[in-house]
């Protein structure tokens, strides 16, 4: 025989596990988001750093750099000295 409070007491734990599942699912979403947030700064930082040394190689290319030779449409060519 069922106490009279038991379905109440079932229907309290479905809600509270219902809650929880909820809880968790909130947290995964949350977590998987600043993940994602943390892999696009890091791209971001990596394009950033890219762009940087292109444009100190570009920069190097256009003005020679020491021990090279200058060539004729800002490209270098390194000098071997024996």
């Amino acid at each position: 025989m069922l106490l009279p409070c038991a379905p109440k007491q079932a229907a309290i734990h479905g809600a509270s596990d219902a809650a929880n599942s909820c809880s968790r699912l909130l947290i995964h979403h949350q977590l998987q988001r600043e993940g994602l947030a943390y892999q696009l700064k890091s791209i971001e930082q990596v394009q950033q750093i890219t762009e940087e040394r292109l444009r100190e190689y570009n920069e190097q290319r256009t003005r020679g750099t020491p021990g090279a030779l200058a060539v004729p449409g800002g490209g270098s060519v390194d000098l071997l000295v024996s």
